[in-house]
């Protein structure tokens, strides 16, 4: 058994895993020999995943079709794992961003986002990091974003609950160390995916991700990135990046007072 299945497996779980990240995840876990239980709502994506990894790489596969935006979305994994041991939890599934002033958003609007990026993330890590501490071993994988490292006018949910996610994972990275797991927190900047054209691939940050894992807090894949949040974080004050972000956003000069236009875009989920 390889060193990394025999601490991180037998078993991972994905959510988001339909596309994108989440997808790529799922294949570079099954190329190392780990199961995968693949978790998001589209069923014929996650069916069609199954049989491409089950063939590719002789793996053991379970789909789970699952709105981590429902009520009964702990349930429903509870059920799907309750006869499995996941050594690992690949947390990806998450709101995607919106861009609007957050006075224009209406409070359920807001209360979803939150819930999304901030409470699921956290009992989902809660729900099966019990059984990795209890073990000895295993791993979690946070996937936020570089946003969280900024203050991203307009995008203010989106930011916020990043930056939740970075420090969440960082200390409880710290937390579970002692007992075995690793707690890992991914923040790639822009990745080609189904909404996105440009940036780094999926299978980048993925590799660089499982590379790092048990041996940082948290990574920022692409020395590109890692380089622009070292200049803003240590050469910059916090009012002089949020002024950056706001003329960056607003692809055009800054007004003084700081205003500028902006439109709204559509509200989607990821998986």
């Amino acid at each position: 058994m390889n060193k990394f299945l025999e601490k991180y497996g037998p078993w991972a779980l994905v959510t988001g895993a339909s596309a994108g990240i989440g997808e790529e995840f799922a294949r570079q876990l099954s190329a190392r020999g780990l199961n995968v239980v693949l978790v998001a709502r589209r069923k014929q994506r996650l069916d069609n995943l199954s049989a491409t990894l089950k063939a590719d790489y002789g793996v053991e596969v379970k789909t789970v079709e699952c709105d981590l935006t429902a009520d009964n979305y702990l349930q429903v994994l509870r059920e799907a794992t309750r006869d499995i041991e996941i050594g690992l939890l690949v947390n990806n599934a998450g709101h995607v961003a919106v861009r609007a002033y957050l006075m224009d958003r209406t409070a359920e609007e807001i209360e979803n986002f939150l819930q999304f990026n901030v409470v699921v993330q956290v009992r989902l890590c809660h729900l099966f990091g019990r059984f990795m501490k209890e073990r000895g071993s295993g791993g979690m994988i946070q996937v936020s974003s570089i946003h969280g490292h900024l203050a991203m006018p307009t995008f203010v949910e989106y930011s916020s609950t990043k930056a939740f996610q970075l420090t969440f994972g960082e200390a409880l990275h710290s937390e579970l160390k002692p007992f075995g797991v690793d707690v890992l927190v991914v923040a790639p900047g822009a990745t080609i995916s189904e909404r996105i054209t440009e940036g780094m691939t999926a299978d980048s940050v993925v590799s660089y991700t499982l590379k790092s894992l048990g041996k940082k807090a948290s990574v920022i894949p692409g020395l590109r990135n890692r380089f622009w949040m070292f200049r803003w974080r240590h050469f910059a004050t916090r009012n002089r990046m949020v002024r950056y972000c706001v003329k960056m956003l607003s692809g055009a000069p800054m007004e003084e007072d700081g205003s500028f236009a902006i439109s709204r875009t559509a509200d989607t989920e990821t998986g």
